[in-house]
């Protein structure tokens, strides 16, 4: 099958568990979630096969800015699937399902513009320690952007039936900052083995990414240290976590995009 068909076939399936999902919500919002489950399982085994189709080439690694992201959706949906994170995964689908699927048609209609990358084992460290951290901070933007929903419910005392099925603020909190946790190790991994890889970051254009990317890291470990020690949370943790995962998205995506599609590189 060509990557188009598999990149349709798996909109299709994220679009069904969409549906099924908000229209479910809607008629009571603590439904049995048995069916959702195994409809976005297969969906996303869709996307993993549609991901290695994508990006695999017999030369090396096709890593261009939609096969890139492609890659990141599949990562950050087969985590939230995970046992781990089961407590967001009602609510966080209703943001992933669009997202994803929107990608894959992207992907379906356009080619991959960035030259093959050869598939050496220092290139695979730093690509899959990369691709955690980044999947892990769009997740803990995703957590913030769901404890201010919180927060305005109780501020405002409005009632919102998806926001109204989470834990409790305390419970999302402390999984926000897990998940931070775990981003910030994975995102020094990467950082670390990314000067290891690259040799001159000025002529292999990257300058700007290793600058957003540790401005990232530093919000993160300055709101780690807080947390730790002068126990923040609230507003401010939810502020600290968007300004990294912004850094990070100008970073990543932004150098890329202008890489491929203004310079042309």
């Amino acid at each position: 099958m060509t990557n188009s068909l598999l990149s349709l076939i798996t909109v299709t399936l994220y679009s069904a568990a969409f549906v099924y999902q908000t229209s479910q919500a809607r008629r009571n919002p603590t439904f049995d979630i048995l069916r959702l489950k195994y409809l976005t399982a297969v969906a996303v085994l869709m996307h993993g096969g549609t991901t290695i189709s994508l990006i695999t080439h017999p030369d090396g690694l096709d890593l261009s800015l939609i096969n890139v992201c492609v890659l990141t959706a599949f990562i950050v949906n087969t985590l939230v699937m995970t046992k781990q994170l089961d407590t967001i995964l009602n609510t966080l689908y209703v943001l992933l399902f669009p997202v994803s699927g929107t990608l894959l048609l992207v992907a379906a209609v356009t080619a991959g513009s960035k030259p093959i990358m050869p598939a050496s084992p220092a290139l695979q460290a730093h690509v899959v320690s990369s691709m955690l951290a980044y999947s892990l901070i769009t997740i803990s933007s995703l957590q913030a952007l769901l404890i201010e929903l919180q927060i305005r419910q109780l501020k405002f005392k409005s009632q919102n039936k998806i926001v109204s099925t989470l834990p409790s603020l305390e419970v999302m909190e402390k999984l926000l900052f897990r998940i931070i946790f775990l981003s910030e190790v994975l995102l020094s991994i990467s950082l670390v083995s990314g000067f290891f890889f690259y040799d001159n970051l000025q002529e292999q254009k990257l300058l700007h990414k290793v600058a957003f990317s540790s401005m990232a890291w530093l919000c993160f470990a300055i709101l780690l240290f807080g947390r730790l020690f002068k126990g923040w949370r609230g507003p401010l943790a939810i502020r600290l976590t968007w300004i990294s995962f912004i850094c990070l998205a100008l970073g990543f995506v932004g150098t890329k995009f202008v890489l491929e599609y203004i310079l042309k590189i």
